[in-house]
């Protein structure tokens, strides 16, 4: 007997109608960037993290002046997955089966697909028999995501009671992008294509989506499957809504030391998609009464789909001491970094990030006494010169919910003897740009609904077998370490910081949505000692304190933190500052 019953087509209907529109949603978060690190203790003051690093959110502190928010939601309309199919029935049929043979698949074992046909086998079927094994073998691969891949029926000769059933397994041929202004249309085609391969599977596609909306420059995104020019294929179209790419703000703050004036004016400009390949620029200029100016530049560079990027840094930081009675030394400093990154991301999805980073540094510092070149710190030549060159091997991992953000960062530095970096084997206890250290880091934020309540506890270790510069020392007091403390009230080659803050909601429905205030109590813990030369006391500093975090209309965000120290020092001049009565103070306010 011969069979004539389905057409091609028929498979592409039951694959591809109801598929629909494709509509996702998300909340980002709005991440900043930074490390913390300070100087030596010299015989004028504590001077100052000579980079002008300190007074930075470190990498792994991203907190937008708004509360966190949740992970990504994606809205999707019902989908048919058992379709009426309107193609004219055959005439009906009746065929001994005893043999079914599948042809054309890759996705399922042939115990898998046994499951499916064994109940068909051994027995006389109608041609509607046949038309049911079709559909459920179809199903199979539409239930487990691929909804353009399915069977059909070809014409042939039932011989010896064995029946042939072809697998088409479906591919997505063509990428459509409508709407793009900023971004280029291969960059969006690029990332979605990762996840389109054969067969084509619409799980993959849809966190591949929801991952690309993480993106704070993507607004929506919605997307339509069609059917191609052949049974199997598939378009997808996709219409993207941008956010501007340009950016600017102002901010002041007390975030330096009092050494050369704690209060600071920043102004930054950034364009998220210059070239609309995704890459970003940055720039940062700062001045305060003794540092002028502070000047902070990267560019980054996407050159994957899979978000691999370069990026080049250079900060340059000039200052000069102002406090009494050590101003009358015309005690100045020069800073420049020249920096290096290639970062890649091992395993993303759309709650876990795994990536590694490659860094290559070199730091120069050069501190004078009445403008002629003066060492203040052991192992800086006698002009006052220190130079390291550094490579840095980072390793980060994010998990992410829709209540909290689990964070680990660990990066190993180690000093080169390269690019005229300082050198000082003769003398082994002092510092030189030969050494090794590891800085670890840890996050985690919960936050715990209906109240809008967030618990932020943070970890960080340094630890260093050798004696470091200022370059590399890490800080302890300020803003981002202890707070009650001055910044860089501990400038060591070894340091451990832990910190717990509760950020309070107050009184949201009288607020409303447009301005938020949070009280955050804290408590912050800090303990610092040298690689090689003995630790002076204190070694360990604690306060205790609380803050005010507000927010207006998304353009300008201000905080107020008070720490009343627990282990209590007696402070150099100046005494009339805010940091010496326990307060940091931030206001932000967006341009653009």
């Amino acid at each position: 007997m011969t069979i004539s019953y389905l057409s091609p087509n028929r498979l592409w209907h039951i694959g591809i109608i109801g598929v629909g529109l494709l509509n996702f949603l998300l909340i980002c978060l709005h991440p900043s960037l930074g490390l913390g690190q300070s100087p030596p203790s010299v015989p004028p003051p504590n001077v100052l993290d000579p980079t002008g690093r300190s007074g930075e959110p470190p990498p792994l502190q991203k907190q937008g002046p708004l509360p966190f928010p949740p992970s990504p939601r994606l809205i999707l309309p019902p989908v048919n997955t058992f379709p009426e199919l309107e193609q004219k029935r055959a005439p009906l049929l009746r065929v001994m089966v005893k043999k079914i043979h599948i042809e054309g698949s890759t996705v399922f074992t042939p115990e898998e697909l046994a499951k499916v046909t064994a109940p068909f086998e051994n027995r006389e079927l109608s041609t509607e028999d046949l038309e049911e094994l079709r559909r459920a073998l179809t199903l199979l691969y539409v239930n487990k995501g691929y909804v353009n891949s399915g069977a059909i029926i070809p014409d042939q000769a039932v011989q010896e009671g064995e029946v042939t059933i072809r697998i088409i397994e479906g591919k997505l041929t063509d990428i459509k992008i409508e709407g793009t202004k900023y971004f280029l249309p291969f960059y969006l085609e690029d990332r979605i294509a990762l996840d389109a391969g054969l067969p084509f599977n619409i799980r993959p596609l849809k966190e591949r989506l929801q991952i690309l909306l993480q993106d704070p420059r993507i607004v929506r995104l919605n997307t339509e499957l069609k059917p191609g020019l052949k049974p199997g294929e598939a378009i997808l179209q996709a219409r993207v809504e941008e956010a501007s790419p340009f950016r600017a703000w102002t901010e002041f703050n007390n975030y330096q030391s009092p050494t050369v004036g704690a209060e600071r004016g920043l102004g930054t400009i950034a364009v998220d998609n210059v070239l609309g390949i995704g890459d970003q620029f940055l720039f940062t200029y700062g001045q305060s009464k003794g540092v002028n100016p502070l000047i902070a530049t990267s560019y980054i560079v996407p050159f994957t789909p899979r978000n691999t990027t370069l990026e080049l840094q250079y900060r340059l930081n000039n200052f000069a001491v102002v406090s009494a009675p050590f101003k009358q030394l015309d005690i100045t400093s020069k800073s420049q970094i020249f920096k290096i990154t290639i970062r890649h991301p091992l395993y993303r999805t759309l709650t876990d990030e795994v990536a590694i980073s490659l860094i290559g540094e070199h730091l120069q510092n050069q501190t004078f006494l009445g403008g002629t070149g003066f060492a203040f710190t052991p192992g800086t030549s006698q002009d006052g010169k220190s130079i390291v060159s550094a490579i840095r091997f980072a390793q980060e991992w994010i998990h992410r919910e829709p209540m909290q953000v689990l964070s680990f960062r660990s990066r190993f530095s180690v000093g080169l003897d390269v690019l005229d970096a300082t050198n000082n084997q003769q003398n082994s206890d002092d510092a030189d740009s030969q050494f090794f250290a590891w800085l670890g880091q840890a996050q985690w934020v919960r936050r715990f609904d209906p109240t809008g309540i967030e618990l932020l506890i943070s970890l960080a270790l340094q630890i260093s077998n050798d004696s470091l510069f200022p370059l590399e020392q890490f800080a302890v007091g300020g803003r981002y370490s202890v707070r009650g403390y001055r910044e860089n009230q501990l400038v060591r080659d070894n340091a451990f910081l832990f910190s717990v803050e509760t950020q309070i909601p107050v009184m949201p429905a009288l607020f409303g949505p447009y301005v938020s205030v949070h009280f955050a109590p804290f408590i912050d813990v800090g303990r610092s000692w040298n690689a090689k030369f003995p630790t002076p006391d204190p070694q360990t500093l604690a306060s205790i304190g609380a803050g005010i975090r507000l927010g207006f209309f998304n353009r300008a965000f201000a905080n107020v933190y008070w720490g009343q120290q627990l282990n209590h020092i007696d402070e150099p001049p100046p005494y009339n500052t805010l940091q010496n009565n326990g307060l940091h103070v931030q206001f932000v306010m967006n341009i653009l």
